[in-house]
């Protein structure tokens, strides 16, 4: 019988740590992205129902005041139609009720949400051990990346999955990789003229001074 050998490639732990970080932010940004289309979905449906409804207190008060449904001082048009606004509009608020409900807004942003704390919770491990790289034994690091990183890190992948379909995981991974590229653009820009600032001798510096 022959014997297959696998000698696994040797592995830079920062290097690997720089790359899932990147993943778990690119994720935990789409994850709190789509969850934010969801608030303002679930937002744009109760101030319509509210609005709806004071609406149609309104008509109805209307209606009572000014005794819109004596039709012989107002008029058989204008009758029916404070007859029938109050109950179009009611009608009306209890669609959007209805179809609120239907998309069950609450339990799929509490799905996002418990999923977004586990990508939090996954950032802070891998970064954690970033920072302790350089002070702690290799075989510490590879103990710890194997038994705590790796294990966040899968199940922070399984709740992304889980929670977004395919498609919209698509649209909003997108999305969140081009505002994490900017950022760290950003940031690149800020810590070099940061560097500038304090490698710059005194007497250099320009501060506009309001007169």
């Amino acid at each position: 019988m022959d014997t297959i050998q696998i000698t696994p490639p040797p592995i830079d732990i920062y290097k690997d740590l720089e790359d899932k970080l990147y993943e778990l932010r690119v994720k935990r940004d789409a994850v709190s992205l789509q969850h934010g289309s969801l608030k303002r979905q679930c937002d744009a449906f109760n101030k319509a129902v509210i609005l709806l409804s004071l609406t149609c207190g309104f008509t109805e008060t209307l209606k009572s005041t000014l005794d819109l449904t004596n039709a012989d001082r107002h008029g058989i048009v204008l009758t029916s139609a404070a007859v029938i606004a109050p109950i179009a509009i009611s009608t009306v608020a209890a669609i959007i009720s209805s179809l609120q409900k239907f998309k069950d807004y609450p339990a799929r942003m509490e799905i996002l949400t418990k999923s977004s704390e586990q990508f939090n919770h996954c950032v802070m491990r891998v970064r954690k051990l970033m920072q302790q790289l350089r002070f702690i034994e290799p075989e510490t690091a590879r103990k710890q990346y194997i038994d705590e990183v790796m294990e966040v890190y899968r199940e922070s992948l399984k709740q992304a999955e889980a929670s977004i379909y395919p498609d919209v995981r698509k649209k909003y991974f997108g999305r969140a990789q081009a505002n994490i590229l900017r950022m760290d653009s950003n940031s690149s820009e800020f810590m070099r003229s940061i560097g500038d600032l304090n490698n710059s001798k005194p007497g250099q510096i320009n501060i506009p001074v309001e007169e």
